[in-house]
């Protein structure tokens, strides 16, 4: 996730289940280090993944099987929900918007109340973007990403790109695309969301078997 900052420089945070970090966007430089355990109070719950939610974060642990809302600026988690084997979560249109496998949905989470709302039922969801009012979501399974929210309104699942090798990580790219972590291939991909062409753009990833 990356959120700006006081000082100019953009702040990248990265989760990596026992530690949540924090880096100058700019040098690299660790700026913080947070650590955490099952049942952390105020502290992660083991994050896996961790996404922008305004000033703060949106932090989801399949591992723990909670999502939070992390304020950075305090270090310590504003609010804590259990959730159905979350995978990824982000910060959304005043709430916070989870991919959960234990029920095969994307929900909106109110993180005060922990209420959820169905938004959508995927095979598999995964990674997850948001840009204004536009929501999509990839599918591991299905090799797929889906639009879900257009302009602020729900719409059916909509297909944007298809024949993806296990899509995971998803992000808006600066020229308005998507970018995903093709899991399955090894690679960054960057989606055409006009044309829905897919375009394999950095190789190699060592991101697993």
């Amino acid at each position: 996730a990356v959120l700006p900052s006081t000082d100019g420089h953009e702040r990248l945070y990265a989760a990596d289940l026992f530690t949540l970090y924090g880096f100058d966007g700019t040098s690299g430089r660790t700026l913080d280090r947070w650590s955490g355990g099952f049942g952390s109070v105020g502290g992660p719950a083991l994050p896996l993944t961790v996404g922008a939610a305004g000033d703060d974060l949106a932090l989801s642990s399949w591992f723990s099987g909670v999502v939070q809302l992390f304020d950075p600026a305090t270090g310590t988690a504003l609010h804590t929900c259990p959730a159905a084997v979350p995978l990824n979560a982000l910060g959304f249109d005043g709430a916070l918007v989870v991919s959960q496998l234990g029920t095969n949905s994307v929900v909106r989470l109110d993180p005060a109340t922990c209420a959820t709302t169905t938004v959508a039922t995927l095979a598999v969801p995964t990674g997850l973007a948001a840009r204004d009012g536009d929501l999509w979501v990839a599918d591991w399974y299905l090799g797929m990403v889906f639009q879900l929210v257009d302009d602020g309104a729900v719409i059916p699942a909509t297909p944007v790109a298809a024949g993806l090798v296990a899509p995971e990580g998803l992000a808006v790219a600066p020229d308005g695309g998507l970018l995903v972590v093709e899991a399955g291939a090894h690679r960054v991909s960057s989606i055409g969301l006009a044309s829905g062409t897919v375009t394999p753009i950095i190789p190699g990833l060592a991101n697993g078997p």
